[in-house]
């Protein structure tokens, strides 16, 4: 039993560590492409992605649709790993983009026994701490 208890806590340790690490290096990479970018950008659109490429196409289409959207910028933090959505916010060009990955924390095992809602909330986080530091 003790066994099964240190090897949980050194996933746990080393699954933290990871997401950690992931999450800044993606956050600095975002940060050295905002300060690359033009200033002028009145409203930043903040859009957190995940695994609905349904929805993520209707999004696109009503922004690729609004007026004067190439002066905005928008700040993507895609959660989990759907390569249907990645290719979708890579062919973005009505606007420009600023695109980062989003780790789940534990590496995503806590959504195998709960519900997503804590990685949601995560991505949401990181996102909302991205645009207002």
């Amino acid at each position: 039993m003790l066994t099964f208890i240190t090897i949980v806590l050194i996933y746990f340790l080393f699954s933290w560590v990871i997401t950690k690490y992931s999450n800044h290096r993606e956050w600095r990479q975002g940060m050295d492409r905002f300060q690359t970018l033009d200033p002028s950008c009145p409203y930043p659109i903040l859009m957190p992605v995940c695994s609905r490429p349904y929805y993520l196409r209707q999004v696109l289409n009503a922004l690729s649709n609004v007026k004067n959207i190439d002066k905005t910028l928008l700040i993507i933090s895609q959660d989990g790993s759907d390569p249907r959505v990645t290719r979708m916010i890579h062919e973005i060009k009505f606007t420009r983009t600023i695109i980062m990955r989003h780790t789940r924390p534990f590496l995503g095992i806590i959504s195998l026994f709960w519900d997503n809602m804590y990685a949601v909330s995560t991505n949401i986080y990181f996102l909302l701490s991205f645009a207002f530091s």
